[in-house]
């Protein structure tokens, strides 16, 4: 995957995005981009991985865009550059990802974030979109996810650059799954995704579908959505396992199928 970004599989059922840019704080650039989603493509095919976790460095999560290389660029080339897709490749992934985030993340970093299904932030993690002190707008669907997550007001006041929020803030606003003593996020992040693993891999992945479907679809679509999803969960080998497991008071063993 390169020197930038590492990719690991540090438990059964556990994969791991590493950005390695110290030196750049981890800034992304469009090569970082892709290897990021080449890394989370090889998890999503790996039948073996359940759960990802993304993650930097103590100093910063990431501190957005590598601007050296924005500024050798024109809109034209921007569009025919590989970072859009890169992006589209990252939100495609189905499985839980799980952010870990220490220091600095800002800009493209706060969306790599939050492109993830839960974030989990140590002591001293500073949140912010600056991206209209350089004439841009978050467009890595930051601007979305913080309006919905924020509501309209409190994520003006973030987008607009007058507020950066530490990750005490981004606890308690919900951007935040999990506050931990700094240098913990890591580590944390893992717990967090070997329980995720220990669960129903077929159900977990569902109900992060219908979640996504929630946010766009009207309330009678997604509950359709929903009823369909629980008819298909309800036909597997692990929706048997599960109940025979809870009615026998053992642990489940499931096997994603």
């Amino acid at each position: 995957m390169g020197e930038a970004v590492r990719v690991e599989r540090p438990f059964e059922g556990v994969g791991l995005v590493v950005l390695d840019r110290p030196d750049r704080l981890n800034a992304l650039s469009d090569e970082v981009l892709l290897r990021v989603a080449e890394g989370l493509e090889a998890l999503a095919a790996d039948p073996d991985v359940r759960v990802a976790v993304i993650a930097g460095g103590e100093r910063a999560f990431a501190a957005g865009a590598d601007l050296e290389a924005f500024a050798a660029q024109d809109a034209g080339a921007y569009l025919a550059g590989p970072r859009a897709r890169a992006w589209r490749r990252i939100w495609a992934f189905d499985k839980p990802l799980v952010a870990a985030v220490e220091g600095y993340c800002l800009g493209g970093g706060f969306e790599l974030a939050l492109s993830a299904d839960l974030i989990v932030a140590g002591e001293g993690a500073r949140f912010a979109q600056p991206e209209v002190n350089l004439g841009l707008l978050p467009g890595a669907g930051g601007v979305q996810r913080l309006v919905r997550l924020l509501g309209y007001h409190r994520a003006l006041a973030v987008l607009w650059g007058e507020r950066t929020l530490d990750a005490g803030e981004a606890h308690r606003l919900g951007i935040a799954h999990r506050l931990v003593p700094r240098g913990r996020a890591l580590e944390a992040a893992l717990g967090l995704a070997r329980r995720l693993a220990a669960k129903a891999p077929l159900a977990v992945r569902a109900v992060k579908a219908s979640a996504r479907v929630a946010l766009e679809a009207p309330l009678s679509a997604g509950i359709e959505h929903d009823f369909k999803s629980f008819v298909a969960l309800f036909a597997t080998a692990d929706a048997r396992e599960g109940i025979r497991a809870f009615l026998e008071r053992r642990s489940p063993a499931f096997e994603g199928r």
